[in-house]
């Protein structure tokens, strides 16, 4: 798929997300600080449904999903987005893709969808993201529009593997931005997501008024005692969770609340303009080769297919 698409058709052609999730976000302590919180438990329902995700796979994408989504809390344009990319050397996971688009839309995938098929008999299985992940590789965080081809990039190399901890380091590493972050996915014995979220709190550029003490409060409680999935996963609601964590006296937040759900934005359209990319002659090799030219988008797992003579009358 191409990075740019043309925004008219990006508002008159593309569904709206089922929107159960939510996200509330806002300024606190004298606007000093930006804070956002998110539920995501569809979100990675559908994700973990599209993909057929095992538990691991899931807990690593919906990670990324909710991180994603607080990230985006800031962006203002319709067509506006934040990518996250982590690759990875692992013996297991190599790839967690996120995506956040204004307004409200989430996706996502992992590679390879599920790791048991790469467990050795005599190895064991993985018990959390970083130990699927392994220790080496990067994160790339994408911010842009999806009406324009220059997005603007930042590459930091992996920390803790753990996703929430990594987005965070890369705020620090590479826009100096004090940033405490977490997330989490909560799973029955079954495999089922009972609860998935993220908060982001996050020092305003250019403020150094902000008193230690009240980030580190945050932060314990953040690292420590909040647990966001299983809070989630109880039926607690964003605000009940965000008044568990403030600190007495603060002023209550003004804040503003935004839908948020799975939506893809692949089209037959689109997908029709990667593959003749390719060229006449690769298109016809493959299709003799295969007997049917076929594409799957990464996101969503939806199957295209195609014959040449289709694809040439574009």
């Amino acid at each position: 798929m191409g990075n740019t698409i043309n925004i008219n058709d990006y508002k008159k052609k593309e569904k709206k997300p089922d929107c159960k999730d939510e996200m509330i976000q806002g300024l606190i302590h004298n606007k000093s600080l930006r804070i956002a919180i998110c539920r995501v438990t569809d979100t990675v329902k559908t994700a973990q449904s599209l993909h057929k995700l095992d538990p691991v796979t899931t807990i690593a994408l919906g990670r990324a999903l909710a991180s994603c989504a607080v990230m985006g809390s800031t962006l203002k344009r319709e067509d506006a987005y934040v990518q996250c990319h982590f690759k990875a050397d692992g013996a297991y996971i190599s790839n967690i893709l996120a995506e956040y688009i204004q307004p409200g839309s989430l996706r996502g995938f992992v590679n390879p969808a599920q790791i048991g098929p790469l467990i050795k008999s005599a190895d064991s299985a993985p018990q959390s993201v970083g130990e699927a992940v392994g220790n080496q590789g990067t994160l790339s965080v994408k911010t842009g529009h999806k009406s324009a081809s220059n997005p603007y990039t930042a590459i930091c190399k992996l920390q803790s593997v753990e996703i929430a901890e990594d987005i965070a380091h890369y705020y620090l590493e590479s826009e100096q931005c004090p940033t405490i972050l977490g997330a989490g996915v909560h799973l029955s014995k079954s495999g089922e997501v009972l609860g998935a979220g993220a908060i982001l709190i996050q020092k305003i550029a250019g403020d150094e008024d902000i008193d230690e003490e009240i980030l580190e409060h945050y932060e314990q409680q953040v690292s420590d005692n909040l647990h966001i999935s299983e809070k989630l996963a109880k039926g607690e609601s964003l605000h009940k969770i965000l008044s568990d964590i403030s600190i007495v006296g603060s002023p209550e937040p003004n804040m503003q609340a935004q839908p948020l759900g799975f939506n893809c934005f692949c089209s037959h359209q689109r997908m029709a303009m990667a593959l003749i990319s390719l060229g006449e002659e690769e298109l016809r090799r493959t299709e003799l080769e295969i007997g049917k030219l076929e594409t799957v988008c990464h996101f969503c797992s939806k199957t295209y297919n195609f014959s040449v003579e289709q694809l040439l009358k574009h």
